[in-house]
């Protein structure tokens, strides 16, 4: 019954026209939690239930992602990196949207500190263009859209270590 329960919900919150330009947020139609915003937990949590039930919702997903590539390459210069990186919380602008009830309040600090913290979204969206292509055989979008979305997202990476010299590798730190 649990399971049925849950993904009644997920269901009842996919988008399947990919020109309505959604995605699903972390609560849901759950409540106001999180302000409606998008987290990476949409490509790592639900996608893969979609990618295997209804490829047409996974499309989707993944196309939400795409159109926001111009503000992930703004936030990934804004960091000092190359390429596209994610935000750990996304709207309609595709722009970082954490809130304050996010920041540190022990550090006092005034501003979310997700921003330099929350790379695994990044991560989280390729691995997601990987599953989709891998399990739904379309090989059109992994052309116009997915490969794109990867170029991206690797020359975010590739900008993101550095050489250590001790240990005579290159590291994130």
């Amino acid at each position: 019954a649990a399971v049925r329960f849950n993904l009644f919900h997920l269901m009842q919150c996919a988008c399947e026209k990919p020109s309505l330009d959604a995605s699903i947020a972390a609560k849901g139609l759950h409540g106001e939690g999180y302000d409606g915003h998008v987290f990476w937990d949409t490509e790592i949590f639900m996608l893969p239930f979609f990618a295997l039930t209804d490829p047409t919702v996974a499309k989707s997903l993944l196309l939400y992602r795409y159109r926001r590539l111009p503000a992930a390459r703004e936030h990934a210069r804004k960091g000092g990196y190359r390429g596209a990186q994610f935000p750990w919380q996304s709207s309609v602008t595709g722009e970082e949207v954490t809130t304050w009830e996010f920041c540190d309040i022990v550090e006092h600090t005034a501003e979310p500190y997700t921003l330099d913290l929350q790379h695994q979204v990044t991560a989280s969206i390729a691995l997601a263009v990987n599953w989709y292509r891998r399990w739904s055989g379309d090989e059109a979008f992994y052309l116009e859209y997915g490969a794109q979305i990867l170029i991206e997202t690797a020359q975010f990476w590739a900008s993101r270590v550095s050489y250590d010299a001790k240990r005579h590798k290159y590291v994130i730190r």
